[in-house]
């Protein structure tokens, strides 16, 4: 009686054990798809063509506004300071002809018209009296005549000083002579912003962080405008592809994230779907019927979190769903 009144606890104890095993095999795994990453390059070239003069390294590790490969532009530099001296000397032409005359000229000016204001001031007072005294017979004809001459000549030398003031203070050359030195003036500044342009773009920089992941010119070679020399993988140019079945959809819309798992990674990584294929793709046999339903993939693509850099392009990956 003692006997199985000691064993009867552990028996109990048994039996809940297999309960929780049960209960723990009942219970389903997480639903999950195999893909792979894909990866987005980025191309870089530029528009002018050169001898290549500096290229960065297969593999390197770039921030953005770095400078991976530059053209031999001494050329350019050449043309650049070339139209940049015709700009500047048709500015200084522009400023010439747009400006008036030296301020010694100037003051020359202002002299003169004071001057001849003085000497009309004394005509305007000689006429007043020469008048007042021919009123009264005192003074002859004659001198009244002189002195209304004498006013005359007083009034077109002050106003010829004060034509003489102005003139000195407007530009030396002609209207149209300065619309003309204006417009070289544009000529040579659009000149000089083509050659600076086609200066600055001889460098090519990298936009954003990422790695260099291939290169297909030698320093020293030509490059044509336009041609790619080196290939770019940005830090969030990485993309997560994976296909799953029509059922699976419904858990699988933009911007739903899932949890990606691969060979060397420390810890799952998140990652946000990006785009679901709106067209469906058939797994071989090429049949469609209830039977086979499960043959109709749909494509996911999924962008992974920044900082997911061990996502290689190529490394086959597990996609765990919500």
């Amino acid at each position: 009686m003692s006997t199985q009144t000691f064993h009867r606890p552990r028996i109990w104890t048994l039996l809940a054990l297999c309960c929780m095993g049960l209960v723990a095999c009942s219970r389903s795994k997480p639903e999950s798809y195999t893909g792979y990453v894909e990866g987005e390059y980025v191309y870089l070239s530029v528009p002018v063509s050169g001898y290549l003069a500096s290229l960065g390294k297969r593999g390197t590790h770039v921030q953005a506004g770095s400078t991976v490969f530059t053209l031999d532009a001494k050329l350019d530099q050449k043309s650049l300071d070339q139209a940049s001296a015709l700009s500047q000397s048709a500015q200084d032409r522009v400023s010439n002809l747009s400006g008036s005359r030296r301020h010694s000229e100037i003051e020359n000016a202002q002299a003169n018209l004071r001057a001849a204001q003085s000497a009309l001031d004394l005509a305007n007072s000689r006429l007043q009296r020469e008048q007042a005294l021919a009123a009264q017979n005192f003074v002859s004809e004659l001198a009244l005549e002189d002195a209304k001459t004498q006013q005359r000549q007083a009034q077109a030398q002050w106003e010829a000083a004060k034509a003489q003031l102005k003139l000195s203070k407007e530009p030396i050359g002609r209207d149209a002579e300065r619309m003309a030195a204006e417009s070289d003036f544009k000529a040579a500044q659009s000149v000089a912003e083509q050659k600076q342009w086609l200066l600055d773009h001889s460098t090519a920089r990298a936009d954003t962080e990422g790695d260099v992941v291939d290169v297909y010119f030698r320093v020293g070679e030509w490059v044509p405008a336009g041609k790619p020399v080196a290939s770019l993988l940005p830090a969030q140019g990485r993309l997560i592809r994976f296909f799953v079945p029509e059922p699976a959809l419904e858990k699988l819309q933009p911007n739903t994230r899932v949890s990606v798992q691969c060979d060397g990674c420390p810890h799952p990584i998140d990652a946000k779907v990006e785009a679901v294929s709106t067209h469906a793709e058939y797994s071989p046999p090429v049949i469609y019927s209830k039977e086979r339903r499960e043959k109709l993939l749909f494509r996911i693509d999924a962008r992974p979190e920044p900082g997911a850099f061990q996502l290689l392009p190529g490394l086959p990956v597990t996609v765990v769903l919500p």
